[in-house]
């Protein structure tokens, strides 16, 4: 487990470099990335060879989970597994694989919650990125079969890249998932690096 500003591993400088690369000739209109080191490193890595040659947007909202003071402290001293069980607020034999949505670690740590809230807020800010539409774009509609590449992106929409970390990314699918409805769906999902 990373603590919380860790820059890339060689592995990661790789990864980033490698997807820069694959997104060369792809319009990056806006390149949003999380303050921490690792994400800025990778977002460097995009801007870099990218034709649009994007200004990157460090952000707050973007940060990963905020586990809180004292499991900084604990990871600080290599206290992993005191650190394990803060962050799930219990010992990992009590551990049955749901942490509580509302939990948060004692000293400043967030919640699943908060960081459904953060990506309600970051959608609020994209909203004021975007373009009002009179007709969708074709590849929003039913018949378009698309293979999720992002140089099949519609032309007429602004394209923004979200350089983030896996909880943080997981709670935004979540609050775009849930946008408007009464519960949390909840799903998490592991999110490569450097990955689409």
């Amino acid at each position: 487990m990373q603590t919380d500003n860790e820059p890339l591993t060689p592995r990661g400088e790789i990864q980033a470099k490698a997807l820069g690369l694959r997104w060369l000739d792809i319009r990056i209109d806006y390149l949003l990335s999380s303050p921490l080191t690792r994400a800025v490193q990778t977002a460097e890595a995009i801007a870099y060879i990218n034709q649009s040659n994007p200004e990157i947007m460090q952000m707050d909202i973007l940060k990963e989970q905020d586990h809180g003071k004292l499991f900084r402290s604990y990871m600080a001293a290599g206290k992993i597994n005191a650190a394990n069980t803060l962050r799930r607020g219990c010992a990992s034999s009590d551990f049955d694989g749901v942490v509580p949505r509302n939990y948060r670690a004692p000293e400043g740590g967030e919640s699943y919650n908060d960081l459904v809230a953060r990506g309600a807020r970051l959608l609020k800010c994209l909203a004021k990125m975007g373009v009002e539409l009179t007709v969708p774009p074709r590849e929003l509609s039913e018949e378009y079969t698309s293979t999720s590449l992002p140089d099949e992106l519609p032309k007429t929409v602004p394209h923004i890249v979200v350089v983030s970390h896996n909880l943080f990314l997981s709670e935004l699918y979540d609050a775009l998932h849930c946008w408007g409805k009464p519960e949390h769906v909840g799903k998490m999902f592991d999110y490569q690096n450097a990955n689409w």
